[in-house]
C-alpha cells in the first residue's frame, strides 16, 4: 500500500492538483485526495472525470484505495462542488444535494433517489464530514426528504411560466396549493438558482422570475384555450398586472 507521501508524489506526476494533504488512517482503508478543479467556457471540468478515474484505476493496481474530493476555488461553488463530489461515489443513491450555513455551522439536504441502508447513510455522512472540514464548515446535521412530494424542476418550470413574471415567495404558494413540500432553510431559492445558472430562468430586476426562450421552446405550446400562453395572462390579469 501506497503511502501518503507516495500517492502525492504519483497524483503530482499524473499532473493532478490537490487541494491539500492525503487523508488516511481511518477506520477504513481509504485515503481522502483532495483535488482542485476548475472549469472552463464550456462547462467543462479540469480534470476531467475520465482522468480522475482512469488515475484511480492505476493507483489501485499498486495497492492505494483512493477517493477524490473535489475542491473548487469560489467558495460560492462549495456546494456544487461538494454534490459533484457526492455523486461520483453515490449516483444511484443521490439524485440532488443541497448545503446551507450559518457561521461555521452546516447542514446538509439530500434528494435521495433511492431507500438506502445505514451503511450506506454513514459512508455519506463519512464524506460530507471530511470534505466539508478542508473549508472550514463543521457538519451538524443531513435530513433525507425522502417521502416528500418536491416539486420537480419540469414542475417548477410550468409553474412558472404558467405565472411568470413570478416572486420565489408566489411560487412557493402555488406550489403547497399543489400538494408539494417545500422543505425549509432555502431550498426553492437555491433551486431556482440552479435553474438560473443552468440558463432555464431569467430572474428580472424586481427579483421574480421568468422562462428563457430555450426553456418556452422546450416546453413546447398548445393552440387554443388550453394554450399555457393563455392561462399565464388570465394570471396576470387576475392579479391586476
Amino acid at each position: 500500500m501506497l503511502s501518503e507521501h507516495e500517492l502525492t508524489i504519483s497524483l503530482n506526476e499524473m499532473g493532478i492538483p490537490l487541494a491539500g494533504v492525503v487523508i488516511s488512517g481511518l477506520e477504513t482503508d481509504v485515503s481522502f485526495v483532495f483535488v482542485r478543479v476548475t472549469r472552463d467556457r464550456d462547462n467543462a471540468q479540469r480534470p476531467s472525470n475520465l482522468i480522475l478515474h482512469d488515475a484511480k484505476k492505476k493507483l489501485s493496481e499498486r495497492g492505494a484505495n483512493i477517493e477524490f474530493l473535489l475542491v473548487d476555488d469560489d467558495a460560492q461553488e462549495i456546494e456544487s462542488a461538494l454534490r459533484a463530489t457526492l455523486r461520483r461515489s453515490f449516483d444511484k443513491e443521490i439524485r440532488n444535494l443541497f448545503l446551507s450555513w450559518e457561521g461555521k455551522k452546516g447542514k446538509i439536504l439530500i434528494e435521495p433517489k433511492c431507500a438506502y441502508g445505514e451503511d450506506v447513510e454513514d459512508a455519506i455522512r463519512d464524506k460530507i464530514r471530511i470534505f466539508l472540514s478542508q473549508v472550514g464548515i463543521e457538519l451538524c446535521s443531513i435530513v433525507r426528504t425522502a417521502g416528500e412530494n418536491l416539486p420537480t424542476m419540469l414542475a417548477c418550470l410550468s409553474r412558472i411560466r404558467h405565472l411568470a413574471p413570478v416572486t420565489e415567495q408566489l411560487l412557493k404558494t402555488d406550489l403547497i396549493s399543489r400538494g408539494f413540500s417545500i422543505p425549509p432553510d432555502d431550498w426553492l431559492r437555491r433551486r431556482l438558482d440552479s435553474m438560473r445558472r443552468s440558463g432555464r430562468i431569467v430572474r428580472l430586476a424586481n427579483g421574480s422570475y421568468a422562462l428563457t426562450l430555450g426553456s418556452l421552446r422546450a416546453l413546447g405550446t398548445i393552440k387554443g384555450r388550453a394554450s399555457p400562453d393563455i392561462t399565464r395572462m388570465l394570471a396576470l390579469a387576475r392579479r391586476g398586472e
